[in-house]
Protein backbone atom coordinates (compact mmCIF):
# COMPACT_ATOMS: atom_id res chain seq x y z
CA UNK A 1 0.00 0.00 0.00
CA UNK A 2 1.46 3.32 -0.94
CA UNK A 3 1.14 6.26 1.15
CA UNK A 4 -1.60 7.71 -0.78
CA UNK A 5 -3.63 4.71 0.17
CA UNK A 6 -2.55 4.88 3.48
CA UNK A 7 -3.24 8.40 3.73
CA UNK A 8 -7.20 8.26 1.91
CA UNK A 9 -7.95 5.63 4.30
CA UNK A 10 -7.20 7.91 7.11
CA UNK A 11 -8.88 10.25 5.50
CA UNK A 12 -12.17 7.88 5.39
CA UNK A 13 -12.02 7.08 8.63
CA UNK A 14 -11.80 10.27 10.38
CA UNK A 15 -14.86 10.91 8.25
CA UNK A 16 -16.50 8.08 9.65
CA UNK A 17 -16.26 9.39 13.49
CA UNK A 18 -18.17 12.66 13.11
CA UNK A 19 -20.97 10.27 11.06
CA UNK A 20 -20.95 7.97 14.00
CA UNK A 21 -21.32 11.05 16.15
CA UNK A 22 -24.27 12.30 14.12
CA UNK A 23 -25.91 9.51 14.25
CA UNK A 24 -25.69 8.60 17.98
CA UNK A 25 -27.23 12.41 18.66
CA UNK A 26 -29.42 11.38 16.08
CA UNK A 27 -30.19 8.32 17.66
CA UNK A 28 -30.52 10.01 21.19
CA UNK A 29 -32.75 12.83 20.16
CA UNK A 30 -35.49 10.56 18.88
CA UNK A 31 -34.95 8.57 22.17
CA UNK A 32 -36.13 11.94 23.66
CA UNK A 33 -38.65 13.16 21.19
CA UNK A 34 -40.18 9.29 21.59
CA UNK A 35 -40.15 10.06 25.33
CA UNK A 36 -42.02 13.72 25.10
CA UNK A 37 -44.78 11.59 22.40
CA UNK A 38 -45.11 9.27 24.79
CA UNK A 39 -45.99 11.83 27.74
CA UNK A 40 -47.94 14.08 25.52
CA UNK A 41 -50.18 10.88 25.05
CA UNK A 42 -50.63 10.29 28.77
CA UNK A 43 -51.16 13.80 29.15
CA UNK A 44 -53.89 13.93 26.56
CA UNK A 45 -55.27 10.80 28.30
CA UNK A 46 -55.58 11.98 31.67
CA UNK A 47 -57.23 15.31 29.95
CA UNK A 48 -59.69 13.15 28.27
CA UNK A 49 -60.52 11.55 31.65
CA UNK A 50 -60.69 14.75 33.17
CA UNK A 51 -63.16 16.40 30.89
CA UNK A 52 -65.17 13.30 30.95
CA UNK A 53 -65.72 13.90 35.12
CA UNK A 54 -66.39 17.33 34.26
CA UNK A 55 -69.18 16.53 31.97
CA UNK A 56 -70.44 13.49 34.73
CA UNK A 57 -70.28 16.47 37.49
CA UNK A 58 -72.27 19.22 35.03
CA UNK A 59 -74.72 16.53 34.26
CA UNK A 60 -75.10 15.20 37.43
CA UNK A 61 -75.51 18.75 39.11
CA UNK A 62 -78.42 19.55 35.85
CA UNK A 63 -80.08 16.62 37.40
CA UNK A 64 -79.78 17.86 41.12
CA UNK A 65 -79.83 21.87 41.05
CA UNK A 66 -78.25 22.93 44.12
CA UNK A 67 -78.44 26.31 45.82
CA UNK A 68 -75.84 28.56 46.36
CA UNK A 69 -76.57 31.70 48.71
CA UNK A 70 -74.57 34.90 49.66
CA UNK A 71 -74.46 37.27 51.99
CA UNK A 72 -74.14 40.64 51.47
CA UNK A 73 -73.44 44.45 53.92
CA UNK A 74 -75.10 46.81 51.93
CA UNK A 75 -75.97 50.62 52.47
CA UNK A 76 -79.58 51.73 52.29
CA UNK A 77 -79.61 55.06 52.73
CA UNK A 78 -79.01 55.69 56.42
CA UNK A 79 -78.61 52.13 57.23
CA UNK A 80 -77.03 49.19 56.56
CA UNK A 81 -79.06 45.80 55.80
CA UNK A 82 -77.31 43.02 55.58
CA UNK A 83 -78.53 40.93 52.20
CA UNK A 84 -79.14 37.00 51.53
CA UNK A 85 -79.44 36.05 48.23
CA UNK A 86 -79.98 32.74 46.52
CA UNK A 87 -77.89 32.64 43.59
CA UNK A 88 -77.97 29.01 42.68
CA UNK A 89 -80.79 27.23 40.40
CA UNK A 90 -82.77 25.72 43.31
CA UNK A 91 -84.49 26.94 46.13
CA UNK A 92 -82.52 27.13 49.47
CA UNK A 93 -85.04 25.84 52.46
CA UNK A 94 -84.31 26.57 56.35
CA UNK A 95 -81.95 29.34 55.42
CA UNK A 96 -79.88 30.94 58.64
CA UNK A 97 -77.28 33.29 59.50
CA UNK A 98 -74.63 32.90 62.24
CA UNK A 99 -72.49 35.55 63.26
CA UNK A 100 -69.27 34.76 64.69
CA UNK A 101 -68.96 38.19 66.62
CA UNK A 102 -65.56 39.71 68.06
CA UNK A 103 -66.16 40.43 71.77
CA UNK A 104 -69.79 40.04 71.69
CA UNK A 105 -70.13 42.57 68.94
CA UNK A 106 -73.60 40.86 66.85
CA UNK A 107 -74.21 43.20 64.10
CA UNK A 108 -77.89 42.28 63.81
CA UNK A 109 -81.39 43.97 64.96
CA UNK A 110 -82.21 40.95 66.61
CA UNK A 111 -86.24 41.80 66.42
CA UNK A 112 -85.80 42.50 62.68
CA UNK A 113 -83.89 39.23 62.25
CA UNK A 114 -85.93 36.69 64.08
CA UNK A 115 -89.07 37.99 62.37
CA UNK A 116 -87.51 36.25 59.30
CA UNK A 117 -85.31 33.49 59.86
CA UNK A 118 -84.67 30.72 59.51
CA UNK A 119 -86.05 31.72 56.08
CA UNK A 120 -88.47 28.84 54.76
CA UNK A 121 -87.50 28.71 51.45
CA UNK A 122 -85.70 31.29 49.35
CA UNK A 123 -86.53 30.90 45.57
CA UNK A 124 -83.53 31.23 43.01
CA UNK A 125 -83.03 34.92 42.77
CA UNK A 126 -84.51 36.42 45.29
CA UNK A 127 -83.13 37.93 48.04
CA UNK A 128 -84.34 38.62 52.18
CA UNK A 129 -82.68 41.77 53.62
CA UNK A 130 -82.42 42.57 57.50
CA UNK A 131 -81.37 45.67 59.54
CA UNK A 132 -77.41 46.19 60.55
CA UNK A 133 -76.47 47.57 63.88
CA UNK A 134 -73.99 49.03 62.19
CA UNK A 135 -72.18 52.39 64.53
CA UNK A 136 -69.28 54.76 64.81
CA UNK A 137 -67.62 52.23 66.90
CA UNK A 138 -68.45 49.02 65.23
CA UNK A 139 -66.23 46.66 63.26
CA UNK A 140 -65.94 47.28 59.30
CA UNK A 141 -66.17 43.65 58.76
CA UNK A 142 -68.22 40.57 59.74
CA UNK A 143 -67.68 36.51 59.79
CA UNK A 144 -70.89 34.81 59.24
CA UNK A 145 -71.84 31.45 59.00
CA UNK A 146 -75.04 30.72 56.12
CA UNK A 147 -76.98 27.76 56.48
CA UNK A 148 -79.38 26.36 53.82
CA UNK A 149 -81.06 22.80 53.19
CA UNK A 150 -81.10 21.74 49.42
CA UNK A 151 -83.90 20.34 47.54
CA UNK A 152 -81.45 17.03 47.63
CA UNK A 153 -81.68 17.18 51.72
CA UNK A 154 -78.10 18.11 52.20
CA UNK A 155 -76.99 20.78 54.82
CA UNK A 156 -74.85 23.26 53.73
CA UNK A 157 -72.55 25.94 56.01
CA UNK A 158 -70.93 28.33 54.14
CA UNK A 159 -68.18 30.80 55.86
CA UNK A 160 -68.80 34.35 54.89
CA UNK A 161 -66.87 37.77 55.19
CA UNK A 162 -69.01 40.78 54.78
CA UNK A 163 -67.49 44.52 55.21
CA UNK A 164 -68.84 47.55 54.96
Amino acid sequence: MSRFEVLTLLIALLAVVPGLIALMRASQQRTRIDELEAAQLRQNRATAELHEKQLELLVTNERKPIAHVKLDLVRDGRTYRFQVTNLGPARATDVSVRFDGDGGANPVVEQDYQAKFPAPIIEPGSTIAFLAAIYLDSPSSFNAVVSWTNPDGSRVDETAYVTL
